[in-house]
């Protein structure tokens, strides 16, 4: 009898403790291996169907915005795929100069983003169990890590600055201190030899540098093939508002990453694709035979630290 009592505690006790390997698989994100590459559109074909997504549940974002993301992986001999979803009940792309009747002034708010950070060597002590968590400093809004052989590759998605011109912005983040306002930074973007987005305002005139080609045209986004210099003496209406970027997609190592994120009833559905060896030192390589950790934030109309992360979690992807 005794013997039949303890063997009904253990059983019992088996089911109340968590199991480690249960939740290692949880933030496994498998890669499964297709022939084709895929149009990186916002819209998933069919190829995506073959795949189980992990959810990811992020925390702490701007005014309380917690959020629980879906993300998929595919790729192929050359090329890494990644579909990853997530709740939003607005499309932010409120970067942008207002004229308010007599001058143009900054508006508050900002965009949706979505970021990646991977370890590139495997050296950022202690993220393989905590993740981005490690490398936050409470004392600032940016982030670096901790010493020179600690480099993480970041992949940075904007909906207003990158998204149009389907790209995510590739970037480095080391422990080089680098002066933002009044924060420093270890995050730096890549190199690059053209594109990427630019300022649009003059400070000796105050006003915007550019506006689209029909003047009276308002809006969020404006592509640098599509502006005109400002004209200085035409007369807008209140309300019409200019972005406060020009945007052009990046040549050389920041423009490696091609993305498209589509925001539809309350969902944003975000494709992404790069190289799995871009041939640059300030990326991950990929190589099949090994996994690789990263994290994951999400911006609700946020800036700086203003975003939802997991907290002391990395997830890992494999390639099956």
């Amino acid at each position: 009898m005794k013997t039949f009592v303890m063997f009904m505690i253990f059983t019992f006790l088996g089911f109340m403790i968590p199991d480690a390997s249960v939740h290692a698989a949880e933030n496994e994100l498998k890669a499964i291996k297709v022939d084709k590459g895929l149009v990186i559109d916002g819209k998933p074909d069919k190829a995506w169907n073959k795949v189980r997504p992990i959810k990811m549940k992020l925390t702490e974002g701007k005014d309380g915005f917690n959020v629980t993301a879906s993300a998929k992986a595919l790729y192929t001999d050359t090329d890494l795929y990644l579909l990853i979803r997530w709740k939003d009940a607005t499309e932010s792309t409120n970067r942008v100069y207002e004229f308010d009747g007599s001058q143009w002034v900054k508006r508050k708010g900002n965009e949706d983003r979505l970021g990646i950070l991977w370890d590139i060597n495997g050296n950022i002590k202690e993220f393989k169990a905590k993740g981005c968590a490690i490398l936050c400093h409470e004392e600032g809004k940016y982030m670096k890590t901790n010493a020179p052989e600690e480099r993480g590759d970041v992949w940075h998605w904007k909906a207003q600055r990158s998204n149009p011109v389907g790209y995510a912005d590739d970037q480095l983040l080391t422990d080089i201190k680098k002066t933002k306002g009044n924060e420093e930074t270890g995050r730096v973007s890549d190199k690059k030899t053209g594109g990427s987005y630019s300022k649009n305002w003059d400070k000796e005139a105050k006003l915007p540098k550019f506006s689209f080609k029909d003047n009276t045209k308002s809006g969020p986004i404006l592509i640098k093939a599509e502006t005109a210099t400002f004209p200085k003496d035409a007369t807008f209406s209140k309300g019409t508002i200019l972005p406060r970027e020009v945007l052009a997609k990046p040549v050389g190592s920041r423009g490696d990453i091609e993305a498209k994120g589509i925001w539809k009833k309350g969902t944003w559905t975000l494709e992404m694709k790069r190289a799995l060896n871009t041939g640059h030192d300030d990326d991950v390589r990929f190589d099949l035979s090994k996994a690789y950790y990263f994290g994951m934030s999400i911006f609700d109309n946020g800036d700086g630290k203003e975003h939802a992360i997991a907290k002391e979690t990395a997830y890992k992807l494999i390639f099956n």
